[in-house]
């Protein structure tokens, strides 16, 4: 009788723990989007240099070169961009829509509303 009420306990355990995983992400992917701010806004032409996944939360970050300096911009989370068949790769020419963001590292960041691939005329929403 303990031992089935260990396996019970366990799964329950395991199950729940499972659950709240994923609300925990849900929690993150919408986390930069809510401090959006329209009065940051801006509209930037550049060239992608770098994506990366940020090995903290599995963000995906592009990198845009403008007028000889780098920005930062947070696209939103592996998972979600990977379901979306979404692929961007360095050298290509975007225009981006977005607003400032100072993570709690205090590096700025640009939170996209849109992204425009100019070379393929495909444009990407992020908030909507």
């Amino acid at each position: 009788m303990k031992k089935f009420s260990f396996i019970v306990f366990l799964s329950i355990f395991l199950i729940l723990g499972i659950y709240l995983e994923g609300q925990a992400r849900k929690i993150k992917e919408h986390r930069f989007y809510k401090n959006y701010d329209p009065n940051t806004e801006l509209l930037m032409r550049g060239k992608i240099k770098n994506v990366w996944i940020s090995p903290d939360n599995k963000e995906v970050i592009i990198e845009i070169k403008r007028d000889n300096k780098i920005y930062k911009s947070i696209l939103g989370s592996e998972e979600v961009l990977k379901k979306q068949n979404f692929k961007l790769t360095p050298e290509k020419e975007v225009i981006i829509k977005g607003s400032k963001f100072l993570s709690e590292k205090g590096e700025i960041f640009i939170i996209p509303d849109s992204l425009f691939i100019i070379e393929e005329n495909q444009t990407y929403h992020f908030r909507h």
